[in-house]
């Protein structure tokens, strides 16, 4: 209770009166248990002008700040033990447009008949996007590509693989072994710049001190796909994206030097246990497809 009577004490800016109405005390335990605490602690908390309470020292501010996060984690320790009986509640989930649809397009679906009384609001945006949101708290959990920008961001790594050339191989003649000089040659269609593997491509290519032979962009696989199956084109594109595709009568090459992978991330900051669940079951299922 002196923790929870400090905390709105502060809360309150230093008003006695307020501070003991929002705790259905009187005032005067509520001035009883703040002093207790300093006395039985041997340890100044406030500061004061006469005997009227200012402010905070330098121990109080450390005590303030300790104080919310104790009684924080006991509401989410007790948030936890209920929701292990019924899981409930809201999470917004961000899906980064580079993820596999066929992850979550059997996920989502699932899980809502598995869980009803948790509702998943889903974000579908760039990567970049959803790492922003998760630091300024508005979603709440994210499925990314790697990299991640931010030191804030955790990450869990799901599926590693690499990216693959795909073509039709009646229309154009690609070599299993083709360099990257030779495969910027081919005339190619590729993902938009603002997608992390066009970046890292693009990369591999500058290293090669060339530029690829890119006739159009898209930010739909499944445009680029089509483009390859009816044209004399090449794609190249994360090989694990293409379980959530047609790819019959088109050929396959892996792209060793290109690394991809998918990773779940939240804000260290974000410890709700309603998170960390969907989190856990989310993961579990993107391992089991792989």
């Amino acid at each position: 209770s002196q923790l929870f009577y400090s905390l709105e004490f502060v809360a309150s800016d230093f008003n006695t009166s307020m501070a003991a109405e929002k705790v259905h005390v009187s005032q005067s335990t509520m001035s009883k248990s703040i002093l207790h605490f300093e006395e039985s602690e041997q340890v100044q908390l406030f500061t004061r002008h006469g005997k009227r309470i200012t402010g905070l020292t330098n121990a109080g501010d450390t005590f303030y700040h300790d104080a919310k996060k104790v009684i924080r984690d006991y509401d989410h320790m007790m948030t936890h033990v209920h929701s292990k009986e019924t899981l409930a509640g809201k999470v917004t989930v961000g899906i980064a447009s580079a993820v596999p649809v066929s992850h979550f397009s059997s996920i989502l679906p699932k899980f809502r008949l598995e869980h009803p009384n948790i509702k998943i609001e889903v974000h579908d945006q760039g990567g970049e996007v959803l790492q922003q949101q998760l630091l300024l708290e508005r979603i709440d959990l994210a499925y990314v590509v790697a990299p991640l920008r931010y030191d804030s961001l955790d990450r869990v790594n799901l599926i590693t693989d690499c990216g693959a050339i795909v073509f039709n191989p009646e229309l154009i003649n690609v070599n299993t072994s083709i360099t990257l000089k030779e495969l910027s040659k081919l005339p190619m269609v590729l993902l938009s710049t603002t997608f992390t593997i066009r970046d890292q491509l693009d990369t591999l290519f500058g290293y090669e001190h060339v530029s690829p032979n890119v006739i159009m962009e898209s930010a739909s696989e499944s445009f680029l796909l089509h483009a390859c199956r009816t044209q004399p084109l090449i794609t190249i594109l994360p090989r694990a994206i293409l379980k959530g595709y047609q790819t019959s009568g088109l050929s396959v090459i892996p792209l060793k030097q290109l690394n991809w992978e998918l990773l779940s991330t939240k804000s260290k900051k974000n410890d709700n246990p309603l998170v960390d669940e969907v989190r856990k079951i989310f993961d579990a299922e993107i391992k089991e497809i792989g």
